[in-house]
């Protein structure tokens, strides 16, 4: 990688906090934060590092990075929200995580945010 947000050549385009994020590294998560890299960076598919987490089920880092300023309403490319890629694949304590932050922000949330 070129920068905390260079893509190499990978050719789904996921960033080193895709990957750490993806593999519930927190403490890299934060140190690629430290460093600048973007929690809004989409891979293919249009998922952002807090989509990894939330599919892989590392809540400390989905948690991290939302409190950091990730937002916890990105849909991906197939329209898929962080608590639908949670839910799905049964990852109840993201779901807790996420359902945290809605409540700090109730006023942007709607049924079809879930």
């Amino acid at each position: 990688y070129r920068s905390v947000d260079g893509r190499g050549s990978r050719s789904d385009r996921k960033t080193a906090l895709h990957l750490a994020a993806a593999s519930g590294r927190l403490s890299v998560v934060l140190l690629l934060l430290h460093f600048g890299a973007s929690t809004a960076a989409v891979d293919v598919d249009e998922n952002t590092p807090v989509h990894d987490a939330a599919t892989a089920g590392h809540a400390e880092c989905v948690d991290m990075m939302i409190r950091l300023g990730a937002s916890p309403w990105n849909r991906n490319r197939k329209g898929e929200s962080l608590m639908l890629l949670a839910a799905r694949n049964g990852h109840v304590t993201v779901a807790g995580a996420l359902a945290r932050h809605f409540l700090t922000e109730p006023d942007h949330m709607n049924a079809a945010d879930v």
